[in-house]
């Protein structure tokens, strides 16, 4: 034992070496991000990025230190010399965020710098879709990358919905988005001070697939390509059925509801899983087909309009076609403001993009990628565990 433990420190040494050059370089990357700002933007600006930026990171630091301990393999004690391909990937995805945030409390951007937030939470979301399974790949799935995850993926997205908010690209409320996680824990905090219980929630790879959808529209609200009233419409189709589902996981918590409620309605769950996608789709062929019909020239847009519409309604990769349809209602509000039908349609698209395409559809191959992170597990099992979940 006493050997373990000698190994175990030396070990934890070599660690807390890398963590030193891991903040030597992205201080480095930050000084060279410094120096850019200052040639596109104010002096006083770039300073608060710089700033906000270190601010972020120092935390990041201490909590990377704190946890070196944990980079063992669960069921293991002895830790990993080094911290693999999956943790650096997670760690290079953590300044990422801390730059983003180095975006608060600044004016818009402009010119090429109005690309770099979206871009900065762009890659970063990718990169959380890959750390996953480079760990699982190179067998270095270890606590240690569980807990940077999480905790990159809340600074993450507390960060981007403060900026779409401070943007004017969705309503204040949206800020909510970002801190429901923080909430949540805090209440789970606050119970166990009270002496109360917190019960555990269920698993669910539809709260994961939730999660993955609502982290595209916020980086899509990054990039300048969207602007109101289109995207404050948008918001509330994406917003409020996050924050239900939060409210919901909170009632289970905090034993408001039990199993046997979910039981229960699990029948209501599943007509609205199934049915309910279907007049979504009944409703973007209502709103849209009459548009395209009257026409008056055949364009590149209303052809692709035509591909969208007919995807959508047969069900065939519609989460994917639903993008391809917001993202035409944004070309189109571009040229000139929208109607309540294109906000109508925008809305539906939404929607379809959050609950999918339901019953009678034809091919659905985005599903996987919505609620099976990459090389997690073998799709037959997840596509037993998804059809389980809605019957």
């Amino acid at each position: 034992m006493s050997i373990s433990v000698h190994e175990n420190q030396k070990i934890l040494a070599g660690l807390r070496w890398r963590w030193g050059w891991y903040a030597l370089l992205v201080i480095i990357f930050f000084a060279e991000g410094f120096f850019l700002l200052t040639e596109a933007w104010r002096l006083e600006d770039a300073w608060r990025w710089l700033a906000l930026s270190l601010a972020v990171f120092v935390y990041e630091l201490w909590t990377l230190w704190g946890n070196l301990k944990e980079n063992h393999r669960p069921g293991e004690e002895t830790l990993l010399p080094g911290l693999g391909a999956g943790n650096l990937v997670s760690l290079f995805r953590g300044a990422l965020i801390a730059a983003l945030y180095g975006f608060l409390f600044s004016p818009a951007p402009a010119g090429w710098l109005t690309w770099v937030p979206g871009v900065l939470y762009t890659v970063a979301a990718l990169v959380d879709y890959i750390d996953g399974a480079l760990a699982r790949l190179t067998n270095h799935a270890t606590r240690l990358g569980e807990i940077l995850d999480m905790y990159f993926d809340g600074l993450g997205m507390l960060a981007a919905t403060a900026l779409i908010v401070q943007y004017g690209q969705v309503p204040v409320w949206y800020l909510f988005i970002g801190l429901a996680r923080y909430l949540f824990l805090f209440g789970m905090w606050l119970r166990e001070r009270l002496g109360k219980l917190n019960y555990p929630m269920p698993p669910s790879v539809r709260r994961r697939g939730m999660a993955a959808v609502q982290m595209g529209f916020v980086f899509v609200m990054l990039w300048p390509l969207f602007s109101p009233p289109g995207t404050h419409v948008v918001a509330y189709a994406f917003g409020l059925p996050l924050l239900i589902g939060f409210l919901w996981d909170w009632f289970y918590v905090s034993g408001v509801v039990s199993s046997d409620t979910i039981e229960r309605y699990s029948s209501i769950k599943d007509f609205i899983l199934r049915w309910v996608p279907v007049g979504l789709r009944l409703g973007v062929l209502l709103c849209a087909l009459p548009a395209l019909l009257s026409a008056a020239e055949q364009s590149l847009l209303v052809q692709f309009g035509w591909i969208v519409l007919i995807l959508v309604v047969v069900g065939a990769a519609g989460r994917v076609a639903s993008i391809a349809g917001l993202i035409v209602i944004g070309l189109l509000q571009m040229a000139a403001p929208l109607a309540q039908v294109q906000l109508m349609q925008g809305i539906l698209y939404s929607l379809i993009l959050l609950l999918g395409t339901g019953a009678f559809s034809l091919w659905k191959p985005e599903e996987v990628l919505i609620y099976q992170k990459l090389g997690e597990r073998p799709l037959r099992r997840f596509q037993k565990a998804l059809e389980t979940e809605t019957k």
